[in-house]
């Protein structure tokens, strides 16, 4: 994907394998730590594989988390304070679709609503 700044990215994501993070402040640490370099090595290695002429001597690796929500969409709403909004539950897609939710939520903000006809979805928050 090409950006503003003129670069192009490829973002890719996936660990082989599930950490299960219980609190808040495994969350934290998790955010914190960058990662795991097993994970980056392993995706490297999908990279060469399905891609061999790409350069990935830039490639750098941030740490993430797959969180869901009841309807398996993002939530995108406002909250009960007029200001501010919630963008949430990537449901295990939102490496790919990052740049999609934050305008999304951008334009939530904004308008105080999504105006888009391509979305037939409700993407509600539902609050526990």
């Amino acid at each position: 994907m090409r950006y503003p700044d003129g670069r192009t990215y490829l973002k890719i994501g996936g660990d082989p394998d599930d950490m299960l993070l219980k609190s808040e402040p495994d969350v934290r640490a998790w955010f914190r730590s960058g990662g795991r370099e097993t994970t980056k090595a392993h995706l490297t290695k999908v990279m060469e594989r399905l891609m061999p002429a790409l350069d990935l001597s830039r490639a750098s690796m941030s740490a993430c988390v797959t969180s869901f929500t009841p309807t398996d969409y993002p939530a995108i709403a406002m909250s009960d304070a007029d200001r501010i909004g919630i963008l949430t539950g990537g449901c295990g897609s939102a490496a790919k679709s990052s740049d999609e939710i934050g305008r999304l939520g951008a334009e939530l903000i904004f308008h105080g609503r999504i105006i888009d006809d391509a979305y037939d979805v409700d993407f509600r928050a539902d609050y526990l």
